[in-house]
Order: C-alpha cells, then structure tokens, then sequence
C-alpha cells in the first residue's frame, strides 16, 4: 500500500471510485445512503489529504496512483 493509499479512508476511496466511474453526487449520496453535505465532506478530506483542489483532480491522482479500482 504506497502513502498516499494511507491518507484515505476507506470511504473517501470508495466515494472517489463511485465518482471516476461517472456518478454524480446525488447519485453516490442514493447508492450509499449518505446526505449529500456528508458526501462532500468526505470529499473535502480526501481533496486535502491528496493535496489537490478538486474533486476530479482527486480522482485522477488516486488513479495514477493506483488507489482506485479502474472499472474500464
């Protein structure tokens, strides 16, 4: 597991995959049974924790870092 997979929670990861494989907000929020402002916080963290400021740049850097589950 490389650094950056350390600074991530579990939920912040699985939050980031269900946006790489193109979920919006409201639909991660549904699938996982989570208030949207919730959904966003956790995205906060992960933003800073990656030290990005984006949640698409987010994304890009756990891929390129091998974080996330690559669906395609």
């Amino acid at each position: 597991i490389g650094p950056l997979r350390k600074k991530l929670t579990p939920r912040q990861l699985e939050i980031l995959n269900l946006l790489a494989e193109g979920n919006s907000i409201m639909q991660i929020s549904k699938i996982l049974n989570l208030s949207i402002p919730t959904i966003d916080k956790h995205l906060k963290l992960a933003r800073s924790n990656l030290d990005v400021s984006t949640s698409a740049q987010a994304v890009s850097k756990a891929l390129a870092e091998q974080m996330l589950f690559n669906s395609s």
